[in-house]
């Protein structure tokens, strides 16, 4: 279990080079865009 989430989940987008949003359109399809450093 994590004892600061906020802190850990800043942690691992420090970290990050890329993310991934993703989300389901109006038709049901899912949709994943790739984004670059996320800060």
């Amino acid at each position: 279990m994590m004892r600061n989430p906020e802190e850990t989940i800043g942690k691992i987008i420090d970290k990050a080079s890329t993310s991934f949003i993703a989300y389901v359109d109006d038709n049901g399809y899912p949709i994943t865009k790739a984004m670059l450093k996320p800060r």
